[in-house]
């Protein structure tokens, strides 16, 4: 099935190669052939053309895509690299306390120090602008 996903995702790359969900798509596909290197490339693909600096609030989705394709490759100190970065900004539509502790997709960071620490993180608020 994955290989299947992969060779349409990359015939749909070729008439949208700037597509950051697609590439995405194909690094999650790649991660299901245990393909680490091309998932590793994809998924930065993605997050190179949304990156936050561009979307701040689009640009964390591919950054925590990114995180679930290194948990998928078993690259644990990658992903929580990510979640921590995602923490440091306002993020929480992606990535939260609560959001970590239900989604199964994290179940294999659950024993990592660095992860119960994320956890247990209480991100700052997120100011809101004032209108005047």
């Amino acid at each position: 099935m994955f290989a299947e996903v992969r060779e349409q995702l990359q015939a749909a790359l070729q008439s949208s190669p700037q597509s950051p969900d697609l590439h995405i798509a194909l690094g999650f596909a790649a991660a299901g052939l245990a393909m680490k290197e091309e998932a590793i490339a994809e998924g930065r693909k993605g997050v190179a053309l949304m990156p936050t600096s561009l979307d701040a609030f689009t640009g964390p989705v591919y950054l925590g895509k990114l995180a679930q394709i290194y948990v998928r490759l078993g690259a644990k100190e990658e992903a929580i690299d990510i979640l921590q970065q995602l923490f440091a900004m306002p993020a929480g539509h992606v990535v939260s306390p609560p959001l970590l502790k239900l989604d199964p997709v994290w179940d294999s960071l659950r024993e990592d120090s660095r992860f119960k620490n994320l956890l247990a993180s209480d991100p700052p608020p997120v100011p809101m602008a004032s209108k005047h």
